[in-house]
C-alpha cells in the first residue's frame, strides 16, 4: 500500500501591502531576507477582504482607503501638523501611546532609555547653569539667565538630568566660549531633535565619520561633522 502523499499547503504571493485573514497568512509566501510589520484590524464589514490592492497609490492613501472600502479602520492614529506640543524633555513625543496594552514592552523600553542616559552623561563631562556662568563669567544674579540665552540662540544644547538642564563640555573652547560648528549643527536639525536626541547624535558612533562620534571631531574635522548632521537631517541613515 502506498504511503500517503503529504499535502503541503499552497503559498501566495501578493502585492503588498496586504489585508489577509488568519487562514491566509499561513500560505503567504515570504523572503528571509524581508521583515513584516504585521497590523491586526478589526473587519466591521461581515465580508471576506479581498488581499490585492487595487492601485499604485502611495502606500498610505491606498491602504487607509482599501481599509475603508472594506468597513476598517486604520489602527494607527494621524498626528497633524501643529498637533503635538513639545516638552522641556522630548519635542517629538507621539500624540498617541504605543505602549499601550504592552505594559511589559513599556518598562524594558523605560529601562533601555534609563541605562542610555546614564551612560551618556557619565561618559562626558557635564556643566550646570551655575558652573558654566561661573566658568565664563556670566554676572547675572539669575545663573541660568547666561546658558539659557546661549541655548535660545542654538549655541549650545542641555539635556534635563535630575532637575537641572546640563550642557555638554565638548560643545565649548578653552574659554568656555562655544564653538561657532555647534551652532552650524544646532541650526541645521533646527526643533527635530530634543537635547537628548542631541546628546545621543553627538555621542554615537557614525559611519559618514568613519565610526567616530561626532563631539571628537569638532575642533579637528568639522567639515565633516557638519556633512554628517546634513545627512541625518536629510534621513539618511549611518550605521
Amino acid at each position: 500500500m502506498p504511503a500517503k502523499e503529504k499535502r503541503v499547503a499552497p503559498t501566495v504571493r501578493y502585492q503588498w501591502p496586504v489585508l489577509v485573514d488568519a487562514r491566509a497568512m499561513r500560505m503567504l509566501e515570504t523572503d528571509t531576507d524581508v521583515q513584516y510589520l504585521v497590523i491586526p484590524v478589526r473587519n466591521r464589514s461581515g465580508r471576506k477582504p479581498d488581499a490585492q490592492l487595487p492601485d499604485e497609490k502611495g502606500v498610505e492613501d491606498k491602504t487607509n482607503a482599501f481599509l475603508a472600502s472594506l468597513g476598517l479602520s486604520n489602527a494607527f492614529a494621524s498626528v497633524k501638523e501643529g498637533e503635538v506640543k513639545a516638552t522641556p524633555d522630548a519635542k517629538q513625543d507621539a500624540a498617541f501611546d504605543i505602549f499601550a496594552g504592552f505594559e511589559e514592552y513599556r518598562a524594558e523600553n523605560n529601562q533601555r532609555k534609563e541605562n542610555l542616559r546614564n551612560q551618556i552623561v557619565a561618559e562626558t563631562e557635564w556643566l550646570d547653569a551655575s558652573q558654566l556662568s561661573d566658568a565664563v563669567g556670566f554676572e547675572n544674579k539669575n545663573r541660568s539667565a547666561g546658558p539659557n540665552t546661549w541655548k535660545r540662540r542654538n549655541k549650545i544644547f542641555a539635556i534635563s538630568w535630575r532637575g537641572k538642564n546640563l550642557y555638554p563640555r565638548y560643545c565649548l573652547d578653552d574659554a568656555y566660549q562655544p564653538l561657532p560648528v555647534v551652532k552650524e549643527i544646532l541650526d541645521i536639525f533646527g526643533d527635530e531633535k530634543s537635547g537628548w536626541s542631541l546628546a545621543y547624535w553627538f555621542s554615537s558612533g557614525n559611519s559618514w565619520l568613519g565610526g567616530q562620534e561626532p563631539r571628537d571631531l569638532l575642533t579637528r574635522d568639522k567639515g565633516q561633522v557638519i556633512r554628517a548632521a546634513l545627512a541625518a537631517k536629510d534621513g539618511i541613515q549611518h550605521g
